[in-house]
C-alpha cells in the first residue's frame, strides 16, 4: 500500500505546530532578502543545513537550539505575519482543515521585537491567512517554563486583548527536565482566569509525573507529546476517564531521543486504550517532514487502519480549541472526506 498517497488524500487536523520550527527554509530565505534581516544566511541550502535536525541530535535540549537560529529571522512584525501566512498556505495544500499554531513570544522578543508586536503580528497573520486560504486557524501563546512567572503573566495580559482575534490558548514549553510543571502553576491559573484554553508540554523528555501534575494539579486541557504515559501505572486510564487530549509527535520524539526506537513508542497502545490522541508534526521544517508524512508513518509502522485514522482525526477535532458548533461542522467534513477515500 502507498501510505503516503493515502495520507495525502486524508483530511487532517494539526494541533501542535510551532511557528519558529515550522517556517520552511524557502520562507526564511524570502524573509531575509525582503524584510532586511541582517546577519543571517539567505541561501536556501545553507539555511536548511542550519535548520534541519538530524539523527545526530542528542537530546531535546540539543533539538531546542534550532529555535534560536529560526527565531533570528522572525524579528519584525512583517516577517512574523509573512511566516504565519505561509504556514497556513502550506496547511491548505496538505488538506489540513484546522490548524493551531503556537508562538514563543518571549523567545522572539530577544531578537529586538516587543512582546506586543509579536502577538499583534501573529494575530494579523492568522486572521489574514485563514481568510485567504479559507481554513480554520487559531493561535496559542507559549509561556516558557524557564521564564519568570511575572514575564509570562505580562505576556498573558497582552494576549487577552486578542482573544477575539484568533488567540485562544496558552502552552508551556521548554527544557522539561529542569523545570517541572508546578513552576508555572501561577502563570497558568492567571491565563485560565481570562478563559484561555491550556495545553502543556509534558512527558516529552522528563518524568511521566509531569503529565500527572500538568493535568491533575494545574488543569491542562491537553498534553503535548505525552510519550511516557506508560511509565506510571494507571495513568492511561486516568487520562481516558478525564477526556484529556494528547498531541503526539512521532518524528520529533524520535529525533530528540525521547524514544530509543519505534518499537518503544506507545502510540498504538494509547490509542487502543481509548486515549483521545492525535498525530502532529511539531516542528516540520526542523524535522524536514510534514503532517502528511506523520500520518503515513503511523499507518506504516503502527498498523493504523483508515478507520483508525478517521477516529484519530475526529479525536483532534474534539480536543481542538474551537467552539462546539465549529467542531460539529468539521466532524461532518472529516466523515464525508473519509467516506470518499
Amino acid at each position: 500500500m502507498n501510505y503516503h498517497l493515502l495520507a495525502q488524500k486524508m483530511p487532517k487536523i494539526e494541533l501542535h505546530c510551532h511557528l519558529s520550527g515550522s517556517t520552511a527554509p524557502q520562507t526564511l530565505s524570502y524573509i531575509a532578502t525582503h524584510f532586511h534581516t541582517q546577519g543571517v544566511p539567505t541561501d536556501v541550502i545553507e539555511i536548511a543545513k542550519e535548520l534541519h535536525v538530524t539523527t545526530d541530535c542528542e537530546s531535546l535540549d540539543d533539538y531546542l537550539k534550532k529555535f534560536i537560529f529560526a527565531g533570528k529571522y522572525l524579528n519584525t512584525k512583517e516577517s512574523i505575519v509573512y511566516a504565519t501566512k505561509e504556514l497556513i498556505r502550506d496547511a491548505k495544500s496538505q488538506n489540513i482543515l484546522h490548524l493551531e499554531i503556537r508562538i514563543g513570544v518571549h523567545m522572539l522578543s530577544k531578537n529586538g521585537i516587543s512582546h506586543g508586536d509579536v502577538i499583534d503580528a501573529f494575530s494579523q497573520g492568522i486572521q489574514e491567512g485563514r481568510t485567504e486560504q479559507d481554513i480554520s486557524v487559531v493561535g496559542i501563546i507559549i509561556l516558557g517554563r524557564a521564564f519568570d512567572v511575572e514575564i509570562n503573566k505580562s505576556i498573558i495580559t497582552i494576549a487577552k486583548d486578542y482573544m477575539d482575534k484568533g488567540i485562544v490558548g496558552v502552552d508551556v514549553a521548554g527544557p522539561e527536565g529542569s523545570f517541572p510543571p508546578m513552576v508555572q502553576y501561577e502563570s497558568i491559573q492567571y491565563a485560565k482566569s481570562f478563559g484561555f484554553h491550556v495545553t502543556f508540554h509534558a512527558g516529552e523528555a522528563g518524568s511521566a509525573d509531569n503529565i500527572v501534575d500538568a493535568v491533575f494539579q494545574i488543569g491542562a486541557d491537553r498534553i503535548g507529546h505525552g510519550t511516557f504515559i506508560n511509565q506510571v501505572d494507571g495513568l492511561l486510564e486516568r487520562l481516558v476517564a478525564k477526556g484529556t487530549g494528547v498531541e503526539m509527535c512521532p518524528t520529533s520524539n524520535f529525533l530528540t531521543k525521547a524514544i530509543p526506537n519505534w518499537e518503544s513508542y506507545g502510540i498504538r497502545d494509547y490509542f487502543d486504550g481509548g486515549l483521545k490522541l492525535c498525530v502532529c508534526a511539531d516542528d516540520p521544517a526542523m524535522s524536514n517532514i510534514n503532517l502528511t508524512h506523520e500520518y503515513a508513518l503511523v499507518m506504516e509502522k503502527f498498523a493504523f487502519s483508515t478507520e483508525d485514522m478517521k477516529q484519530m482525526v475526529l479525536n483532534a477535532v474534539d480536543i481542538s480549541f474551537i467552539p462546539q458548533s465549529e467542531k460539529t461542522h468539521l466532524s461532518a467534513i472529516v466523515n464525508a472526506q473519509f467516506l470518499s477515500l
